[in-house]
C-alpha cells in the first residue's frame, strides 16, 4: 500500500510540474520576437552614413524611451546575417556606433563584412521594470 501511494504522489507531482511548465511556456514571448511590442510614433531611428560601405563605421541614432533605459538595435542585412548594437538612452535619445559587419552565429562573432544591398534596423528599448518592445524601425543601404 505504501509503495502504491508513493508512486501516486510521484506521478501527481510530475503532472503538476508539467502543467506549470506548459503554462509558463505559453506566457513567454515567442522566439525571434525580442519581446514583441509595436513601434511608437514618438520614437525615431536613423542610420548614418547612408549608404554605408561594407565594413565601414556606422551610427544608429534616434529617440526612444526615457533617460537611463536600455536600447538595442538589431541590424539585419540582405543575406540574413545580423549585428547587435546596444547602449542606453540619455535625455530621450540614443546613439549607437559600430561597423557594417555581420555574423551568422552569435554576439561574439566571427564577424564578416556586411553584404551589399538593403538593410533594416529594429530598435528595442526598456528598463529594469518594463520591456517596451520594438519602438522604431528604419532602413539603409550597404555598398
Amino acid at each position: 500500500m505504501i509503495r502504491t501511494r508513493s508512486q501516486f504522489l510521484i506521478v501527481l507531482g510530475l503532472i503538476a510540474v508539467l502543467a506549470l511548465a506548459a503554462t509558463a511556456a505559453g506566457a513567454a514571448p515567442k522566439a525571434g520576437s525580442h519581446g514583441g511590442g509595436k513601434t511608437s510614433s514618438s520614437s525615431t531611428c536613423t542610420v548614418s552614413p547612408n549608404p554605408v560601405a561594407s565594413g565601414a563605421a556606422l551610427t544608429v541614432s534616434g529617440s526612444a524611451g526615457s533617460s537611463g533605459d536600455w536600447v538595442n538595435a538589431y541590424i539585419y542585412y540582405s543575406d540574413n546575417t545580423w549585428k547587435l548594437l546596444g547602449g542606453s538612452i540619455g535625455g530621450g535619445g540614443y546613439s549607437l556606433s559600430g561597423q557594417a559587419t555581420a555574423t551568422y552565429t552569435s554576439l561574439w562573432g566571427p564577424f564578416y563584412p556586411a553584404a551589399s544591398g538593403p538593410a533594416r534596423v529594429e530598435v528595442y528599448a526598456g528598463s529594469a521594470n518594463k520591456n517596451l518592445g520594438m519602438v522604431a524601425t528604419c532602413s539603409f543601404s550597404v555598398s
